[in-house]
């Protein structure tokens, strides 16, 4: 480890999932170089994606991509003061009358009638269901009701234990699911209602890329947190939190909403408070 300096470089490492990305970004904010392998034909020949042919392939690809990142950055590895790295996320139960998120029970209700419905109309095994179009709206509307509902929650939340100023309102949508601009729509009604502003990073930012970990590993950096240099005892987990998990204490809360209406998800919206980052 380097001594923190007014310019630090960061090292991200995403191979959460099925993409293997890496980004150089400094402690001033600036992205100065990345890379990104794609998994993605791989794990549609195979039906979807299967984590150890995942594993074997961020094994195969991780060397080159770090290597590109850091030629695009036009740095060498002395330069780098940190490396942040990512792994795999779990995801809570939905019965919780928490903030967590959970889409299991809503794939099974799909997969059942997707199954059904191939049973009854005779689709063959890369046909489409007569109604599909209606099913994607369908499950879209359910988990857009479900994140909007934990997020309004999280807000009453946040207001009634007082964490976050009135001069700072702001919701940022990060990640995979914010490149949806439905669900996106929905998320700025629940701002609006709330008295938000909303703030969500440009499309490439979102998916699978060492962007967010090498800023994840800026605010880290600047914190003096989490950071090691016994590099010999270093433990791999499969979570890494950003932060206190207060999951348990908003249960206890038993919090209660009169949830914002998502009705005006068919009339055009304007967008004014939308911060992009």
């Amino acid at each position: 480890r380097k001594q923190l300096t007014s310019r630090s470089l960061i090292l991200g490492i995403e191979t959460s999932c099925d993409d293997t990305g890496c980004a150089i970004v400094d402690t001033e904010g600036n992205i100065l170089g990345e890379a990104l392998n794609s998994q993605h034909l791989t794990h549609l020949a195979n039906g979807g994606i299967i984590p150890p042919i995942a594993q074997d392939l961020h094994r195969q690809n991780i060397e080159n991509v770090v290597e590109t990142a850091v030629s695009r950055a036009n740095v060498t590895f002395k330069d780098i003061s940190a490396i942040a790295t990512t792994f795999k996320f779990t995801v809570p139960l939905l019965q919780y009358k928490d903030c967590n998120f959970s889409m299991a029970g809503l794939k099974m209700q799909v997969k059942r009638h997707l199954l059904t419905e191939e049973s009854k109309h005779e689709v063959p095994p890369d046909g489409l269901i007569p109604d599909v179009n209606n099913l994607c709206a369908g499950f879209q509307l359910a988990i857009t009701r479900h994140l909007c509902h934990r997020v309004q929650r999280g807000m009453v939340y946040a207001e009634r234990q007082g964490l976050i100023p009135e001069e700072n309102r702001l919701l940022v949508v990060s990640g995979g699911v914010a490149c949806n601009n439905s669900i996106a729509r929905a998320l700025q009604l629940v701002c609006d209602e709330m008295d938000y502003k909303m703030a969500r990073p440009p499309p490439k930012l979102c998916t699978d890329n060492g962007v967010m970990i090498a800023w994840n590993g800026v605010e880290r950096w600047r914190a003096n947190l989490g950071v090691l240099t016994d590099f010999e005892h270093v433990g791999i987990e499969k979570s890494c939190p950003l932060g206190v998990n207060i999951s348990e204490d908003v249960a206890l809360k038993n919090i209660s909403c009169n949830w914002v209406k998502l009705t005006r998800l068919t009339v055009p919206q304007q967008q004014e408070n939308v911060i992009r980052l």
